[in-house]
């Protein structure tokens, strides 16, 4: 049997040392790469995360996060890959703007239009909180944050 390492760079697209370097195995629906550590019930791992511990000879702390430079999931260049929290990892995803909210949010239950209207009903149109959120089929406290801009913010 080859060994995890040997598994791993026969799947790499290996470029410059400047480039992405692609993994071209199984990627998981959020398109990072993974790997089998060996027999079937031992487990995979996050190709990031093996190449991050192969070129700097460390073994991670289940606590940490490997996170991309470069923010194409599936890159293995140990040089796009940084050491962080979760919060860092939240942190990064933010401040590039890749997260969701709003109404890009699946789960969300109103629309931008729906957080205007909201705002005007509240501050012109005599409705309390409680009424708003019974029209809305939302919570209070979300009412609440809304019309305080804590949430939505950006409408």
């Amino acid at each position: 049997m080859k060994t995890l390492e040997d598994r791993f760079w026969n799947k790499v697209d290996k470029r410059s040392v400047d480039e992405c370097w692609y993994w071209n195995g199984y990627r998981d629906k959020f398109g990072h790469g993974q790997i089998g550590l060996g027999r079937r019930n031992e487990g995979l791992i996050y190709t990031h995360r093996l190449s991050y511990e192969l070129h700097n000879e460390v073994k991670i702390d289940a606590n940490l996060c490997v996170c991309h430079k470069c923010d194409i999931p599936y890159c293995v260049n140990p040089k796009h890959l940084f050491l962080g929290s979760k919060k860092d990892n939240s942190n990064d995803m933010v401040s590039k703007g890749r997260h969701t909210y709003g109404e890009k949010q699946p789960n969300s239950k109103l629309k931008e239009v729906d957080v205007i209207n909201i705002r005007k009903m509240y501050s012109y149109g005599g409705y309390s909180q409680a009424d708003i959120s019974k029209i809305y089929g939302v919570t209070r406290t979300l009412i609440g944050l809304i019309i305080n801009k804590k949430r939505w913010g950006h409408v």
